[in-house]
């Protein structure tokens, strides 16, 4: 009995590391997205997942499990924004002016 209580306890907490993994998987996507408008590769959102989870877990007491998570979120959400700046300096001048062509066209408006 005991030994089925042990292992029943590990699976639970397994699931909740996969949770937080999940989580901070989400969190890097949507972090890097908002702030540069592209989502990350996958690497980046396994490793933010993978700390997230770390984090959070290595949290024990309740008060600061709760300030654990807001700081892994916004931990998270700047880890993107440094992963996306790279990826941003590989468009040329070129692809850039463009870019801003196409968004200053769709906020002009034609008056009568």
């Amino acid at each position: 009995m005991i030994v089925a209580w042990n292992v029943s306890k590990k699976i639970v907490k397994f699931g909740f590391f996969v949770l937080y993994f999940l989580i901070g998987c989400g969190l890097v996507e949507i972090g890097s997205f908002v702030g540069s408008g592209n989502f990350v590769p996958w690497q980046p959102a396994l490793v933010g997942g993978l700390a997230f989870a770390v984090l959070v877990k290595s949290v024990r007491s309740k008060v600061m499990r709760v300030v654990g998570v807001v700081t892994a979120i916004c931990v998270v959400q700047f880890i993107g924004l440094f992963l996306m700046k790279p990826l941003d300096k590989k468009l040329d001048a070129k692809q850039q002016g463009a870019a801003a062509q196409k968004v200053k066209g769709q906020h002009e408006t034609k008056r009568p």
